[in-house]
């Protein structure tokens, strides 16, 4: 599993319009992945965001090439949940649901990769994160 993909799942609550305004910063962001009998991880990084880079995700994670397609986006509150299929080497499809607030987001998301001519392999993912202040720049 690609550490800059599980990472790029984490930043799509910062986007959501809904209620809570996520404040820009310096924030750590991590995930930890659960595949079969393993756990990878924790992944973190830390990176200075602005409220433009809310509105681009790649900007924060890296270009997918625009293989990734996200639907089904819904907000209820301080909730977003989506649905992810991305195209570029191993085939993968899920879901996930992310809970945050001002200053932190938690959630977890679940995906399925289709492995040519092999098994189909589940993997969850717990992903949290937390502003750890101004940027200093």
């Amino acid at each position: 599993m690609n550490k800059r993909f599980v990472l790029l799942l984490v930043v799509f609550p910062l986007t959501a319009t809904a209620a809570v305004d996520v404040r820009e910063g310096l924030w750590e962001l991590g995930a930890t992945v659960h595949l079969e009998n393993q756990t990878m991880g924790p992944y973190t990084r830390q990176q200075c965001i602005t409220k433009e880079d809310l509105q681009h995700p790649e900007r924060i994670f890296g270009e997918t090439n625009g293989s990734c397609d996200y639907t089904s986006k819904r907000y209820f509150g301080n909730q977003f949940s989506f649905n992810v299929r991305c195209n570029s080497g191993i085939p993968l499809t899920g879901a996930g649901e992310v809970e945050y607030g001002a200053d932190w987001i938690k959630g977890h998301m679940e995906l399925n990769a289709q492995v040519s001519g092999g098994p189909t392999i589940e993997s969850t993912s717990e992903i949290a994160g937390k502003r750890l202040g101004d940027c200093t720049h």
